[in-house]
């Protein structure tokens, strides 16, 4: 082969592999990334930032070995792996509840011995070109257990073992996935960290459904870039009430609104609400938050009791979104009333002429509703047969809706609704499945497209239910 072909050969291998960059690989991607980076030394240079840009290490049986070797290679001086990460997440990292024989005897000693925190403070010191981190708690048995039962002894808890002279990278991404309070925001701990880190380059947080106070109250006020934010709602704890540390959650609405309120150019807000008073933090959102295009706002079902009801206060909402001049995208929890659909709320809905997706959630419980029948809990197996969406009326609901936002203004910016019905079984052992039965009703875009009115739009929805093993922090 000639001089002038493998110069050619190998500007075209890097242009494709500078095109992965920014895709997350498939398996059959890595595989070839992999035996193309054995070749040489030079593909090697070229494959590594692609192949390595994102890394996980995880806990569980099947690939502990697998993290073990990352983690060794992550803090080898000889190494040069940790300059090409740029994406880091540790997930399960308590292992040691994945043994149910054991649960009964492991102490905090045993799980900070299983747990990646300490190893992870090592490679964050190392890893200056990182961007992401995920932190990654699994919902365990042992946690479900202490929801169930009301056990009011303090979980075990964990965090990064941060000292003084750290310097941590500038994370642009930083994300809490898992039960709320296992990762242990003290003060100590978040007086720490804002020492460690330069928290001005942050953009994106997710503290999943935790709402930590030590961490608003310290760390708040340095967020003055970030553009989307993750959290729940909570006040004091739930489940846990005796605490080493003090309180690890919220003890007022004044602690969540005076966070939220002070980040000045906040686009994107998501929030699961677990307490009945949400006007405060509305009131809030309406005058603070205007620069607001995307709103995630979910209600905290009780997935284990079937008669506890969400809290949301749907006029408050409706009112604020329609004060949000930028808001473009709204994605909420709808309540049925008594069991039937409410014209009243959708006719509200509707009124928000500056929105172009809408997606709202309908939980269909136990009893029956104008979508479903009834079902119920085989007693002895603990089994769920649920019963056929009604796909006609659930059409006609989205449909409708639509086209309402039409009728209202004939300049509506809609471009995309769905409806997404639920229902959830939970197991003996804690997971949670989430059946979800979408519609989606998307407007036509061709410059002939007829208006909404006249049908320019199409019906995506084949009334069956898929399941999901839920891993969210949509699970309470």
């Amino acid at each position: 082969m000639s001089l002038l072909r493998i110069k050619a050969r190998s500007s075209s291998s890097v242009q494709e592999i500078s095109t992965f960059r920014s895709h997350k690989l498939s398996e059959d991607s890595r595989n070839s990334l992999l035996a193309l980076r054995r070749t040489s030394r030079a593909h090697k240079s070229f494959v590594d930032p692609v192949l390595y840009r994102s890394l996980e290490l995880s806990d569980e049986e099947e690939r502990f070995d697998a993290a073990e070797h990352k983690i060794q290679r992550l803090l080898d001086p000889n190494d040069d792996l940790y300059l090409h990460v740029r994406h880091l997440i540790v997930s399960n990292t308590k292992r040691a509840y994945t043994n149910y024989g054991k649960l009964q005897k492991v102490t905090t000693s045993q799980l900070e011995q299983y747990s990646k925190l300490p190893e992870l403070r090592e490679i964050l010191l190392r890893s200056s070109n990182l961007q992401k981190l995920d932190i990654k708690f699994e919902y365990n048995w042992l946690d479900r257990k202490a929801v169930w039962t009301g056990i009011t002894a303090r979980p075990h808890v964990l965090n990064l073992p941060l000292q003084p002279s750290d310097r941590l990278p500038s994370l642009q991404e930083l994300t809490f996935s898992g039960p709320p309070e296992t990762y242990e925001f003290t003060r100590e701990h978040c007086r720490l960290w804002k020492q460690c880190m330069d928290w001005s380059h942050l953009r994106r947080l997710d503290l999943g459904i935790s709402c930590p106070q030590y961490f608003f109250e310290e760390i708040g006020s340095c967020l003055t870039n970030l553009r989307s934010l993750a959290m729940g709602v909570r006040i004091g704890d739930r489940y846990f009430t005796h605490w080493a540390q003090g309180p690890l959650t919220s003890n007022n609405i004044n602690v969540v609104t005076n966070f939220i309120t002070c980040i000045p150019m906040l686009q994107e807000l998501s929030l699961t609400n677990f307490v009945s008073g949400e006007s405060d933090l509305f009131q809030s959102i309406r005058t603070k938050c205007t620069s607001l295009r995307k709103l995630y706002y979910h209600a905290s079902i009780n997935r284990h009791d079937h008669l506890v009801k969400p809290y949301i206060l749907y006029p408050v909402l409706v009112a604020t979104i329609s004060e949000l001049l930028e808001l473009r995208q709204l994605t909420f929890d709808f309540p049925l009333l008594d069991g039937h659909w409410p014209t009243h709320l959708a006719n509200d809905i509707a009124k928000l002429a500056r929105l172009d997706t809408l997606k709202i959630f309908i939980e269909l419980r136990r009893e029956a509703t104008d979508f479903a029948a009834a079902y119920h809990v085989d007693p002895v197996d603990g089994g769920y047969d649920f019963p056929p969406l009604n796909l006609e009326l659930a059409i006609e609901v989205a449909t409708g809706l639509f086209m309402s936002f039409f009728a209202h203004s004939a300049y509506a910016c809609l471009t995309k609704l769905e409806i997404c019905f639920l229902r959830f079984q939970c197991e003996d052992r804690g997971q949670t499945f989430e059946n979800q039965n979408s519609i989606q009703v998307t407007r036509l875009e061709r410059d002939d497209a007829p208006s909404p009115l006249d049908g320019g739009y199409v019906v995506v929805g084949d009334g069956k239910w898929v399941e999901h093993d839920m891993r969210t922090q949509r699970v309470v």
